[in-house]
């Protein structure tokens, strides 16, 4: 869980432990946004909704995953409890 600044950047070190692989990228779907790490480590993040996508991707930084934590925590707890659970 994303509690301290310093658990912003902790998650993006071991992203790839909530994440699913395509292949090509570790990625999180969240609502309305896609979060992205590659093989390099680069993470990347991606807006699309209803009225609204960005054109390309963007960097993702401790910053962005600080000011998201509501949402990111909600699927790291629902991947934790899925995990506990022997789903994954």
């Amino acid at each position: 869980m994303i509690r301290k600044k310093i658990d912003a950047a902790h998650f993006l070190v071991y992203f790839a432990d909530y994440a699913k692989w395509d292949g090509f990228k570790h990625y999180i779907q969240l609502d309305g946004i896609t979060l992205m790490q590659y093989d390099d480590g680069s993470c990347t993040f991606h807006r699309k909704n209803d009225l609204f996508e960005d054109i390309r991707e963007l960097e993702m930084n401790s910053d962005f995953v600080w000011k998201n934590r509501k949402v990111i925590n909600k699927h790291i707890k629902s991947h934790q409890i899925a995990k506990h659970d022997g789903i994954n």
